[in-house]
Parts: C-alpha cells; sequence; structure tokens
C-alpha cells in the first residue's frame, strides 16, 4: 500500500514516534511517501523515504495552480478551502504568512501527490498541513486517517468539526485525547486508541541492570521551550537538601527558545557542578544516555495554547527500564500510574517536585518496585501500532 504522509518541517518537527511509525509501515511493506509542506534541508539527505518537499518558485507555484485550474481541481479556487484558511488565521494571526504560502502551493502539493496513485493518506497533528492535507486527499479521492496527539489544535471550531468528521478514519493517541474530540465530533464517529510507535525490540535490549552509582543522575528530554518546564526543573534541583544535592546531576538534552534563560538559571543558582545543557543529540546516542540515567524527570506544563499528550520519552524510559518523575498533566497520568508504574507530581509544584526528588535520592528502593511494572504496562499497550491497524 501506497501512504502519502502529510507533516511539516520534516524531520525537524516529525517526533520520534512518526519516524518509528513510518520506519514499522515499511517493514510491514508499506510505502510511506513524505509530504512535507517546508522545504528541503540537509537533514534529509539520509533518509531511506521518498520526501516530496514544497518549492520557494512562485512560477512553479502558479503552474500549478493553472494546471489544476484547467482540469477544475484547483485549491486556490476552493470556496471551503479559503473559509478554512481564513477563519484559522483569525483563531492564530501569528500563522497568516504561513497559511498565506500554503493557499499559494496546495495546489503544487496535490500535483506532486496525485502522482504517486497514493492507497491512504495519514495526517499527523491538527496544524496547517493536516488542513491542506485534508483537502488534497478529499480531491484526489483517497481515504484520509487522522492521527491525533493533543488537546491541540489551530482551527476555528467549526473548520476543526468539518476536517473531523470528513476523514475516513480518526485515531489518538492517548485515551484523554480520544474523550476530548468525541465531545466535538457526532457521537456516531468513533476514535480508536492507537498508541505512538517506539522500537519495541530495540529499546528493550538496550535495557541492563544499572550498577551501583555515586552520582543520582536525572534525566531531561525535550525541545527547550516554556511547556516542558525545564526552568521548574532546575528550580527544584537547587532547593535540595545540601548534602542530597552534591549526589545530583542533572542533563538536559534538547535546543530550542528558553536555552539562554535556562543558562541563566544554571547561573543564577550556581549549578554549574550539578547541571549540563547537553544539546540535541542523535536519537540512539540520547537513548544510550538515557539507559544510564537513574530517573528521567518530565515536568511538563499545560499552557493556553499549548500542550503535551504523552511525551514519547516516557514510553521509551519505560521500555528500557528507566523510572519516570512527571508532572500529572496532559495524558501522563494514563501510563505513569503514581507509585505503580512511576511517580507523579502535581503541575507546576516544584516545592513537591523537590521532594519527590529527595525522597528517591535518599531512598531509592521505590525505583526497583517500578520499574518492571511500567515495563509490562508499556509491552502491553504499545504493541498495536497504526502498522497493524492498516
Amino acid at each position: 500500500m501506497k501512504i502519502l504522509y502529510f507533516l511539516t518541517n520534516y524531520p525537524f518537527y516529525s517526533e520520534t514516534f512518526i519516524s518509528a511509525e513510518i520506519e514499522q509501515l515499511r517493514e510491514a511493506g508499506h510505502v510511506p511517501i513524505i509530504c512535507n509542506f517546508t522545504f528541503a534541508t540537509s537533514a534529509q539527505l539520509n533518509s531511506r523515504h521518498k520526501i516530496i518537499n514544497n518549492t520557494r518558485s512562485l512560477v512553479t507555484l502558479g503552474s500549478a495552480i493553472v494546471k489544476n485550474i484547467q482540469a477544475n481541481q484547483s485549491l486556490f479556487l476552493d470556496r471551503k478551502f479559503w473559509i478554512a484558511v481564513i477563519s484559522s488565521c483569525y483563531k492564530n494571526p501569528r500563522f497568516i504568512f504561513k497559511y498565506a504560502f500554503m493557499l499559494l502551493s496546495a495546489d503544487y502539493m496535490l500535483v506532486q501527490a496525485r502522482k504517486e496513485n497514493a492507497d491512504l493518506v495519514v495526517n499527523h497533528f491538527l496544524f496547517k498541513s493536516t488542513l491542506a492535507g485534508s483537502f488534497i486527499a478529499q480531491k484526489m479521492g483517497v481515504p484520509n486517517h487522522i492521527r491525533l496527539h493533543t488537546k491541540r489544535y489551530l482551527y476555528s471550531d467549526t473548520v476543526l468539526k468539518k476536517i473531523l468528521k470528513e476523514a475516513s478514519k480518526l485515531s489518538a493517541i492517548a485515551v484523554d485525547v480520544k474523550r476530548f474530540y468525541e465531545e466535538k465530533v457526532e457521537h456516531s464517529r468513533s476514535i480508536d486508541v492507537i498508541r505512538q510507535s517506539v522500537d519495541i525490540a530495540f529499546l528493550s535490549n538496550m535495557h541492563h541492570p544499572k550498577a551501583e552509582k555515586a552520582l543520582f543522575t536525572i534525566c531531561a528530554i525535550g525541545r527547550l521551550t516554556k511547556k516542558k518546564g525545564f526552568d521548574q526543573l532546575i528550580s527544584a534541583v537547587s532547593k535540595l537538601d545540601l548534602n542530597t544535592k552534591k549526589k545530583v546531576q542533572l542533563r538536559i538534552y534538547g535546543e530550542g527558545s528558553e536555552k539562554q534563560y535556562l543558562s541563566e538559571l544554571i547561573e543564577k543558582y550556581k549549578l554549574h557542578d550539578h547541571i549540563t545543557l547537553e544539546g540535541k543529540k542523535p536519537h540512539k546516542e540520547l537513548m544510550v544516555s538515557l539507559s544510564n540515567s537513574s530517573v528521567l524527570v518530565v515536568p511538563s506544563i499545560e499552557l493556553r495554547d499549548d500542550i503535551d499528550g504523552i511525551p514519547t520519552v516516557i514510553i521509551e524510559a519505560m521500555l528500557m527500564k528507566v523510572p519516570v518523575v512527571a508532572y500529572d498533566t496532559a495524558s501522563i497520568s494514563e501510563i505513569v500510574i503514581p507509585s505503580e508504574t512511576g511517580f507523579l507530581v502535581p503541575s507546576n509544584d516544584v516545592e513537591a517536585l523537590t521532594q519527590k526528588l529527595e525522597q528517591l535520592i535518599v531512598d531509592n528502593s521505590d525505583l526497583a518496585t517500578v520499574k518492571e511494572n511500567a515495563y509490562q504496562k508499556v509491552l502491553k499497550e504499545y504493541a498495536s501500532t497504526l502498522a497493524n491497524d492498516i
């Protein structure tokens, strides 16, 4: 089966689990083709998949519009497409220029996508590429499967309901996300739960018994943005008892707009000996670092217009039997069950996070208790994939 995968800024914004999902589809004998609504980058050079990138050439974009007008298939002249785009711009004015370019480039992507004679369209997220991808799927008469990650979308409610109603299939990566969108679509529409894909065999094989260490190593992974809550994690470490703090090494992996601020916090609290910003690492190298850590801490917070679902790194840690400490936010409590498969702390509660870390550092007997439970839970709930479903 040929599958068109509509994404934005591939592979930069394509989360680890999307890459794993695409690989699983390939291993199952399907042919995934990436429709990337941004432009070719050097990061794509080693990709095993065919990638259809957007183009900056206005002549090429104009030619595609003319070609589709002649075939009576143009999205540029599609009234419903314009209404969807304009209402989305009204809701999120900061994206107006990106949406304007999408209007110009949608016909080009339609022309390129049509050449593939695909059997299925898969749209991830509910952002710009999903909007265009949904209309392109309709124009091609190809089934459209929308994958729902979080309770965040960039459309007006009217556009959201239309996009979800017209999708051939809807699936969510979490029960919490499923319930959220079920309230926004017709009750007759079913939303399946298909968890995000992870390489279970690879990660399970990376687990190995950890020798006793002098240091308690904390790992934190994610883009350095406000919603990841790394500033609160740094504050929590700063509040640890002095003797406890001497045993701690926190390593934060990732890049992003908050990097300078986080560096200033480390300077402010004089934590250079205890906290390092490690930057972005290749995934396999990152997993090695995670597997050697005492715990993974996920201090994600809920912002008004941005929220995580279930961060994939939690699942990866559990498969490598690395205990997880997380804020109780988004859908995380579905997988991190307090004192059973991990440890939950009230969201935005730095004091509670400090107390939990202090407790685990001083007496880490509880860590051993949750490892096997978490591992077994992930094996059970994440064995079913999009490739299996197809």
